[in-house]
């Protein structure tokens, strides 16, 4: 009997290859040492030889695959660029707006702050001239 793991002759009582220690009482039954021969020297069943080229489809689809998700990264890097740029852009222009509009208020406040100070002048200016009125008048009639 041969091991159905190793290959290496064992006894046919073994439950076990004295070589890799492979289970023999699970495996199928064992192969005659022809027919292990024949298939590890079949050109199917041997290793490819150092050099030689490997098949031209094997790695196309992996190819493709991976230009396929450098492309999609490239163009979802450059939109997500875009998109940020707009985004920072639109804040700036949104924090020009504002502080246009408070220059605007600010300016407001201050000319209705110059028109008050300018209304508040003449008003004493007037109560200034009255009271210089109803001090002379008081000093005729004594």
């Amino acid at each position: 009997m041969f091991c159905t793991n190793c290959g290496m002759a064992i006894e046919p009582d073994k439950k076990f290859c004295p070589n890799c220690g492979a289970n023999q009482m699970d495996e199928p039954p064992p192969m005659p040492p022809s027919y292990v021969s024949a298939v590890a020297a079949s050109p199917a069943m041997a290793a490819p030889a150092s050099g030689s080229p490997a098949p031209a489809r094997a790695g196309k689809p992996a190819l493709w695959a991976s230009a396929v998700a450098l492309v999609l990264a490239i163009v979802g890097g450059v939109g997500y660029r875009g998109w940020n740029n707009k985004v920072a852009s639109d804040g700036v222009i949104h924090k020009m707006a504002n502080d246009e509009a408070s220059r605007k208020v600010a300016d407001a406040e201050a000319a209705e702050i110059k028109a008050a100070q300018v209304l508040l002048e003449k008003h004493i200016a007037a109560e200034e001239a009255q009271a210089q009125v109803n001090a002379q008048g008081t000093t005729r009639k004594r």
